[in-house]
């Protein structure tokens, strides 16, 4: 059933920075003159489209939302590099900016694997578990990283401007951050969505929410991150998760299944959901 929801919403689904792990890679540098130069790679691949204001690109994360029974969460990060593969593995350096770090190794998070570009490859993945600790329960907790040179690659990669060229983005600087935070999201509380929301989706409730995640195969950051204007949470979303929704939900209900909030509701949608 979800392959019929995944076809209907395929316009409106966010893609995400992992669709950017392909081998495509930034040869703009002579390998025997530059050397071969490292970078994160789904920073490069999508800075064109984001306002690089800062020198960092953001993944947040929130298991807010997520069950109690998830202790912890996994979060890739592709890194790549100009010029040939070798034909031994080779070490990078990652540096945690102290300064800008609120989050503590081995309490919040940990790295799971050594940096290591493997003989024969173009691209790694720094693999970072985050803990939901108990900080993270009233606290954005960030995570800064820094790629730094060493004796098997440097950091003379080109700074990429924006479609526009107005401006230069770093690529060998990462940020992530991370909450378990539960709350409303946007939708239920931006004066610019809150009536299409209750419209569509109804009362807001946490099991609600995660329902229809699930059944939608919609990414949380969707909901629970606001665009940064002039970007929008699209409208249609309303109309095509809501209509779904309603007939997924009578579906179920036929097959006597019936669903119920935290509140002991029977979850439906809103009013304008038909």
């Amino acid at each position: 059933m979800k392959n019929i929801v995944t076809g209907l919403l395929i316009s409106c689904l966010i893609a995400t920075g992992l669709a950017g792990c392909s081998e495509d890679r930034l040869d703009l540098y002579n390998q025997n003159t530059e050397g071969a130069s490292i970078y994160f790679k789904e920073k490069f691949d999508n800075l064109s489209d984001r306002n690089a204001s800062t020198p960092f690109e953001n993944k947040y994360i929130t298991m807010g939302y997520t069950p109690l029974t998830l202790t912890d969460t996994i979060i890739i990060v592709p890194v790549a590099f100009t010029g040939l593969a070798a034909d031994t593995d080779r070490t990078y350096e990652v540096e945690v900016i102290d300064s800008l770090t609120s989050m503590e190794q081995g309490v919040d998070y940990e790295f799971m694997k050594p940096f290591v570009m493997k003989a024969g490859r173009y691209i790694d993945t720094i693999q970072i578990r985050l803990f939901r600790s108990q900080r993270m329960r009233d606290t954005t907790l960030d995570l800064r990283l820094l790629l730094k040179a060493n004796g098997n690659f440097n950091t003379n990669v080109p700074l990429k401007m924006n479609y526009a060229g107005t401006y230069q983005g770093n690529v060998v600087t990462y940020a992530v951050s991370a909450n378990d935070i539960t709350g409303k999201p946007f939708l239920w509380t931006s004066p610019t969505y809150k009536t299409f929301t209750e419209g569509y989706f109804g009362t807001y409730s946490k099991t609600k929410l995660l329902l229809m995640l699930d059944v939608l195969n919609v990414k949380l950051e969707t909901v629970t991150i606001e665009p940064t204007p002039p970007a929008r949470f699209s409208l249609d979303y309303f109309l095509v998760w809501s209509q779904y929704m309603v007939y997924w939900l009578g579906k179920e209900k036929g097959e006597g299944r019936i669903y119920y909030d935290e509140f002991g509701a029977e979850i439906k949608m809103g009013p304008n959901a038909k």
